[in-house]
């Protein structure tokens, strides 16, 4: 059987039948690659485009699993795609230790480094698997990231979202080959044995990991129940805001105040014959301290209504 005509029983879809624990990640996989490749369907691809419509499902599965991992990862590469697949706000581990405890139920260790919030979403799973596993897990996640771009080709082109106000920049896409050129029907051995591989590596990844929802319930300090990891790091960082505002407020009235003390310490140690102008200097500071606290005082409360 020639390798183009291998690739037929190469289907994604058909490979997920395989799945067990995790073909929920699967599933959002497929869905995404069906979208890349769309308005076509997998069987009436080239075959270099069914190549690289499994390297597009690969990817999706690996980005996927890097983005619903319940557990950090040791491997620097894999951090820092998943610092990429993962956008969720993070905190450093230093403002973690310094929040409210109330606060902290919606964080969950990213790294050494890093907390992240960890959003309740009943669409969006946990992928966790044993502690005694974590180790070959993140040797096939490595070995996947080192396969996939030999079957997943890229190009540039531009980003023409018409929503960012910034200058469009370049980004990869996956470079289909044309339907009817010479390659196109071209696979190597490598990249048959290359898409055999992953499967084995996911296949494996499935039997060592499980998915599970956690719902996040955090007690509020009044006894009230909130649900929702970003309505309780909303008013997380409200109260930061808070503080600062407080805060910074302070500050601009110590900075009023300072200004005229930094005078009468002048005044005292001043001639005689030049100390009239330096107290008509400090009246006018004190004056300006009074106004100046007065409005810092006015614009507070009408932040705080």
């Amino acid at each position: 059987m020639s390798n183009a005509s291998k690739l037929n029983n190469m289907n994604p879809t058909n490979f997920i039948l395989e799945l067990q624990s995790c073909a929920f990640i699967a599933d959002k996989a497929l869905t995404e690659t069906k979208s890349t490749i769309s308005p076509n369907k997998y069987e009436t691809l080239n075959p270099q485009n069914q190549v690289l419509a499994n390297g597009i499902f690969f990817k999706n599965m690996f980005d996927k699993y890097l983005e619903f991992l319940d557990r950090k990862l040791n491997d620097k590469q894999l951090q820092t795609l998943s610092n990429q697949t993962n956008d969720f706000p993070k905190i450093s581990t230093e403002e973690y230790k310094k929040m409210p405890k109330r606060y902290r139920g919606v964080f969950t260790q990213f790294d050494n480094e890093h907390y992240v919030l960890h959003i309740q979403d009943e669409a969006r799973p946990v992928v966790s698997t044993r502690k005694s596993d974590k180790q070959i897990l993140e040797e096939l996640l490595d070995y996947a990231r080192i396969l996939i771009p030999r079957i997943y080709r890229t190009k540039w082109q531009l980003n023409t979202n018409a929503s960012e106000k910034r200058i469009a920049k370049k980004v990869t896409a996956p470079d289909f080959v044309q339907k009817y050129s010479l390659s196109s029907r071209l696979v190597s051995d490598n990249q048959i044995n290359t898409i055999n591989k992953l499967r084995d590596i996911f296949l494996h990844i499935d039997r060592i990991t499980n998915i599970y929802v956690k719902e996040i319930l955090v007690n509020r300090y009044d006894g009230m129940t909130r649900h929702g990891a970003f309505d309780i790091y909303n008013e997380y960082q409200n109260e930061l805001t808070q503080k600062n505002r407080y805060a910074n407020a302070q500050n601009a009235i110590n900075n009023t105040i300072a200004e005229y003390t930094g005078l009468q310490y002048l005044a005292e140690q001043a001639d005689e014959k030049n100390r009239s102008g330096i107290l008509v200097l400090i009246d006018h500071a004190k004056q300006n301290s009074v106004n100046i606290r007065k409005q810092i005082i006015a614009n507070l409360k009408k932040r705080t209504k």
